[in-house]
């Protein structure tokens, strides 16, 4: 039925390279989705609290320093589940990245506290308890960065899903075309299978098979190579960026879950489905328009 082999290549590298792109979109979009879901849920319940002369002698505690003395504190407020502190050492390479080692010699760092709580609380009410232990001392819930992120987040997200969505029409309308094309190439076979009593409907299925052969191969090989592309990628940005990226090739692996990857393998299958129910729409409303 289907003449125009140049065509048909032609079709056959669209869908392989959109498909391509709609499955490295997805990924990133459900990687992103997991990453900050799960860094959101690490912080939400985690308070930093910065000590100014840690080693100074503690207003309220003669034997104490500033820092012993808020620690103590802390150990016997009700809803913490974990403190951690951290060295000098610890304290600078969390800066190092922002701030020049000049800068670093010349200020007084505070010590820092990580206090995780049992349950979510905010600003105000961890204020409340540790705010009157000790003068000095600075609390951040990290509020104003979780609503910064959030919000990026979401937009990252939203033209994730736009590209996947635009990628998809796409895909359709370039089979829309190429069906439009077939049917004036081969319109006097068509005419003849009419004529013959096969029907438009029997047409449409005719046309959802040699179109099956064309797109089936291409959207499965793009699909794995745009796989196989995305785990080369991780690996060699887990190397490349050490520190803000652990971990290797496994990693990403590690970052969906099954419905996820499930989502992402289908993503070829439901293409191919429906593109067979374009192509069947498309002929009949086209050979409609030729009756």
């Amino acid at each position: 039925m289907l003449k125009n082999k140049a065509a048909n290549i032609f079709l056959a590298w669209i869908i392989l390279s959109m498909i391509y792109l709609a499955v490295v979109t997805l990924t990133g979009v459900l990687i992103s989705n997991s990453s900050s879901r799960e860094w959101l849920e690490s912080v939400d319940n985690v308070v930093t609290i910065q000590v100014s002369d840690p080693k100074a002698k503690s207003e309220v505690d003669d034997d104490s320093t500033r820092l012993e003395t808020i620690v103590k504190k802390l150990r016997i407020i009700a809803g913490i589940n974990k403190i951690k502190i951290f060295d000098e050492e610890q304290t600078l390479g969390l800066l190092n990245n922002w701030l020049s080692q000049d800068i670093l010699n010349d200020i007084n760092l505070p010590s820092l506290i990580e206090v995780k709580l049992i349950k979510p609380i905010n600003k105000e009410q961890i204020s409340q308890k540790i705010g009157p232990l000790i003068p000095g001392v600075s609390i951040d819930d990290h509020s104003r960065w979780k609503q910064k992120l959030t919000f990026l987040i979401d937009i990252i997200e939203n033209l994730g899903w736009i590209i996947f969505i635009l990628i998809l029409i796409v895909c359709l309308a370039s089979i829309i075309f190429a069906i439009t094309m077939n049917i004036a190439n081969n319109s006097e076979v068509i005419n003849l299978i009419d004529l013959m009593g096969g029907g438009s409907s029997f047409i449409a299925e005719i046309f959802q098979k040699q179109i099956l052969l064309v797109i089936g191969p291409a959207a499965l090989i793009g699909s794995f190579i745009a796989i196989v592309t995305l785990f080369i990628l991780n690996d060699y940005l887990a190397t490349l960026l050490s520190d803000f990226l652990p971990g290797s090739i496994s990693s990403l692996g590690e970052k969906l879950n099954f419905w996820e990857w499930s989502f992402i393998v289908s993503t070829p299958l439901v293409f191919i489905f429906l593109s067979l129910i374009t192509v069947r729409v498309s002929v009949l409303v086209l050979l409609g328009k030729l009756k």
